[in-house]
């Protein structure tokens, strides 16, 4: 019967306590930071600035002792047994009761026992005088180690602590801040920001740059590092896409380090050194493309039939070609002109466009182009009758020589002076010699010389 009711009675206790247990109340509070090191979402690694250092750990000392480390240490640990005192006898026990003064005075003269090691009443007890030897040790002012190199001692180093106080996870109360009466909570506006924010790169949900008018200055944001590490050079380039045994690339894993790619593009440099010559030669880059010209042509000589295939040297051609015309001599600037049949030629030198003019039935006009100076030569035709009709169109230049028998030494059958002035400056020379039979005809320009405007040749009708 008693075993019966127990059960239901409790089940009924714990119902009771159930009900009669007052919520308590918890508080959730959000872990913003890590107060012994000072690390936060805001301040995630620590600074020069900071000063936050780690303690660093000493090491031990690596001393054995030895036997001089030691001292022997005497110390009985025995006690007395009755064996170890005499009997009593008649004469040692007086009438009277004995007392516990009289035992303490009687003397253990039988006991065996003997201080030795066995007995464990002599001891070694270290006493080693082994010193490490740092700061201003031996050791230290011979090796400057700061430790002994026996038994390799190092005292630790004491860190500090990150004095980073990140205003963000821990606010401090401004006076400004407002007051809500019902939670009695202090609300305080701060920085959100991760990133520092910039002209045009502001952080809309903070509560302090997201605000109208905020000011740059108020961001407690961080700056962004450039990424100076520079990329993995795996050796791929379009002329080598892929890794092979021969180049012998691996790359870095758990496990191993890698190995970096052996192979190396002999045309990659050529077409770079391409790409930067300029889009046209001028007279201050021509000695600087001639040297890239040169630099891309020794490098292109060393390359196989194949890899030269590759490259487009279609830019140095034209930057060659270039060069050549700005280096060749400027072309003869043209002195006359003959025309014959309605056809006209240039000539740059006088006496080929006067040979023109000599065939026989010619009908020729010779135009000066520019004043030309025979100095001592002549434009002759020597021989006899010459068919045909020559006129000399001079212009605004003049034909001038120093020839002994005259400038012009003509046989045509009609020679007529148009234009420009025909010149000897002999002392007993004439302008026009006329050879034969030749009916000379001037409708303009002029003739000078010593002997006058023209002479006939002696035998000459």
């Amino acid at each position: 019967m008693r075993n019966k009711l127990r059960r239901p009675l409790a089940f009924l206790l714990s119902a009771v306590m159930i009900v009669t247990m007052s919520g308590t109340p918890v508080h959730a509070v959000a872990d913003r930071g890590q107060p012994e090191t000072g690390l936060c979402e805001h301040h995630a690694a620590h600074t020069d600035d900071c000063g936050y250092t780690e303690e660093t750990p000493g090491t031990p000392c690596g001393h054995e002792h030895t036997e001089d480390c030691y001292t022997e240490v005497t110390e009985c640990v025995h006690e007395h047994t009755p064996e170890c005192y005499p009997e009593e006898t008649e004469d040692s026990v007086s009438d009277n009761e004995a007392t516990p003064a009289n035992a303490e005075e009687r003397e253990p003269e039988n006991c065996p026992h003997i201080c030795d090691g066995e007995s464990g009443c002599i001891t070694e007890k270290l006493d080693c005088r082994h010193e490490h030897k740092v700061n201003g040790g031996e050791a230290d002012r011979e090796g400057g180690l700061r430790r002994d190199s026996e038994c390799g001692y190092t005292e630790s180093t004491p860190g500090t602590p990150c004095t980073y106080v990140c205003e963000i996870c821990n606010p401090q109360d401004s006076g400004e801040a407002d007051e809500k009466p019902e939670t009695g909570i202090i609300k305080q506006e701060q920085c959100s920001c991760l990133t520092l924010c910039t002209e045009g790169q502001i952080n809309p949900d903070c509560p302090v740059c997201g605000a109208e008018d905020a000011g740059l200055s108020d961001c407690k944001g961080k700056a962004e590092k450039e990424d100076t590490k520079q990329p993995e050079d795996t050796g791929i380039c379009k002329h080598h896409q892929e890794h092979d045994d021969a180049c012998g690339y691996q790359p870095e894993s758990e496990d191993s380090e890698g190995s970096p790619c052996t192979y190396e593009c002999r045309i990659c440099p050529i077409e770079d050194l391409i790409a930067a010559l300029p889009e046209e030669v001028t007279a201050d880059n021509a000695d600087g493309v001639r040297a890239q010209l040169d630099q891309i042509l020794a490098l292109f000589s060393e390359l196989t039939g194949e890899e030269q295939e590759q490259i487009d040297l279609s830019r140095c051609y034209a930057l060659q070609e270039a060069l050549d015309e700005a280096a060749a001599p400027a072309a003869a600037a043209d002195v006359a002109s003959v025309t014959i049949d309605g056809q006209t030629t240039n000539y740059t030198n006088i006496h080929d466009a006067w040979r023109a003019c000599s065939g026989p039935d010619l009908v020729a006009t010779l135009t000066l182009l520019q004043d030309v100076d025979l100095g001592a030569d002549s434009l002759s035709m020597m021989g006899g009758k010459v068919e045909g009709r020559l006129t000399f169109r001079g212009g605004s230049h003049k034909l001038t020589s120093y020839n002994e028998y005259g400038t012009i030494r003509t046989s045509k059958d009609f020679f007529t002076l148009e234009s420009g002035t025909i010149e000897n400056t002999h002392s007993d020379s004439c302008g026009v010699e006329v050879l034969g039979v030749c009916d000379f005809m001037m409708t303009g320009g002029s003739v000078s010389g010593y002997r006058g405007y023209t002479s006939r040749m002696a035998g000459s009708p």
